[in-house]
């Protein structure tokens, strides 16, 4: 196949007019468990604790990431040490000796971290604490339906704290 001066010329413009396009780089946002064997309740169920650090861990993180990237401008980066996690419900034994959790309305949980914020130059926009502790108030089935994060029923309130803090 031969290709005419023409088609090169054409080819060679659309190549450097996609090297002019910015890619889109989403927000870096860093969630670290400071001291997780300290946390009031962070057992999942029927496995051992550094496995449930792991996928509490884990499971944050990624809800972290899809709610801020909402929030976020993309050159920012974002840094989350979680402090303190009490997760909704409690651990109960089943008759076949196996350890679940059970969550019900009205159940509470607690998460607390510091964040900072900090622009691509490393200069700190904003930093400070929070605390969200809150209950259940629809159905956990339903939760757990809408999101599989072992923390899926933090998204509202954690969109909340984002809206009010990086809303601008």
């Amino acid at each position: 196949m031969k290709i005419s001066t023409v088609q090169l010329l054409i080819l060679t413009g659309i190549s450097l007019a996609a090297l002019c396009i910015p890619t889109v780089v989403a927000a870096d946002v860093e969630v670290k468990l400071i001291e997780p064997r300290k946390f009031r309740d962070i057992d999942v169920t029927s496995k051992s604790l550094n496995k449930s650090i792991e996928d509490v861990h884990h499971s944050l993180s990624q809800l972290i990431n899809q709610v801020a990237k909402e929030y976020l401008k993309d050159s920012n980066n974002l840094i989350i040490e979680v402090t303190q996690v009490d997760l909704a419900g409690y651990m109960e034994w089943t008759r076949n000796a196996r350890e679940i959790r059970v969550v019900r309305n009205n159940d509470r949980y607690v998460l607390e971290f510091s964040y900072r914020l900090i622009d691509s130059t490393g200069k700190v926009l904003k930093e400070g604490n929070a605390n969200i502790r809150e209950f259940l108030h629809d159905s956990p089935s339903k939760k757990r339906l809408q999101d599989s994060h072992l923390v899926g029923y933090m998204r509202d309130d954690l969109e909340k704290w984002f809206k009010k803090e990086f809303n601008n």
